[in-house]
């Protein structure tokens, strides 16, 4: 089956994932954040790892520096870039870096298409001027607290054929299909 215009882009655990890095990038004091990306499949730690890292009430980065140097070195290089590249840039480089699209891709192929759908997102907020990270974590608490619904993005897939839609009726309105199931009603 494949989910057409779904709601609930910003819920999805790919977006989620690298929105918490960039939530932590713009504010360090956000540790749970950070927790949250180290448990995403980014960095795929569990809740015994994570507090591994804060044992003997050392900083998480600390125990991240000792005990995972590989994660430690990308969020440092993250940091560094995150006041000077614009968005889009600092988006792709935690994809790219994390494996993302593997990493959630092959668990679902439509994170491959939310994953892009966020890069298209951080690319038209830098050509609308709002360069800074600052901008971007105000905007999406600001989706969040209105409860804005998105919809996830849109995919054709070769083998996604024949495959069941699914849709809202608003959607589907001007479509036609041989075989219709309203549910719900």
């Amino acid at each position: 089956f494949r989910v057409i215009g779904g709601i609930g882009f910003y819920e999805e655990d790919e977006i989620q994932a690298v929105l918490n890095v960039l939530f932590f990038l713009w504010n360090r004091d956000d540790k749970l954040s950070l927790a949250a990306a180290l448990r995403s499949a980014l960095f795929g730690m569990t809740n015994q790892e994570i507090l591994g890292l804060m044992l003997d009430n050392r900083d998480m980065l600390e125990g991240l520096k000792e005990h995972r140097p590989d994660a430690w070195l990308l969020i440092q290089g993250w940091e560094r870039n995150a006041g000077l590249a614009p968005l889009s840039v600092l988006m792709h480089r935690i994809i790219a870096d994390t494996g993302a699209y593997v990493r959630f891709g092959r668990r679902n192929a439509q994170a491959i298409f939310n994953l892009d759908k966020l890069l298209d997102t951080a690319r038209d907020f830098d050509r609308r001027g709002y360069t800074t990270l600052q901008d971007f974590v105000e905007w999406i608490r600001n989706i969040r607290e209105a409860e804005q619904r998105e919809a996830t993005a849109d995919m054709n897939l070769p083998g996604f054929k024949g495959a069941v839609s699914i849709m809202t009726v608003h959607k589907a309105k001007g479509l036609e299909f041989p075989i219709v199931f309203m549910a719900g009603v």
